[in-house]
């Protein structure tokens, strides 16, 4: 949870490609932790793979639809974001090309925020996901 306080950090101070970076972050950690809780429902090694990771978890039915397309826009926004928009940012240098970029970053910020916020609420992850909160805190 601390990762996501942080990007919510980022987010107000208009640090968005950080912001996003984090709420990518977050998502490879569920995707690596998650199975470990469920362990007993897999019976294969996963992939290292972050997207076929995410739909194994949905073809075991540890994830849900609506968490699966939650958890995948976090990565397709984080992959469509960062990697190609590094070498982007030095041709938008200033005036109304600048402006709408950031305004572009801050809205897929909000979505990936948004997406997080969904998957953690407390409804949510009590509802769907007790064996992996089990998991996580084994006292």
């Amino acid at each position: 949870m601390d990762r996501l306080k942080e990007a919510m950090d980022q987010y107000a101070k208009g640090q968005w490609l950080s912001s996003i970076t984090l709420c990518g972050a977050i998502v490879e950690f569920l995707a690596r932790s998650i199975p470990e809780a469920y362990e007993d429902k897999i019976n294969m090694e996963l992939p290292k793979n972050l997207f076929v990771r995410l739909q194994l978890l949905k073809c075991y039915g540890i994830l849900d639809e609506k968490d699966y397309k939650r958890l995948d826009e976090v990565r397709k926004i984080r992959n469509e974001v960062i990697h190609p928009e590094l070498k982007e940012i030095s041709k938008v240098s200033r005036g109304p090309e600048l402006i709408k970029y950031q305004e572009l970053l801050k809205s897929k910020n909000l979505k990936v925020l948004e997406n997080l916020f969904d998957f953690f609420d407390k409804k949510n992850i009590f509802s769907k996901y007790s064996d992996y909160l089990k998991y996580l805190s084994p006292v």
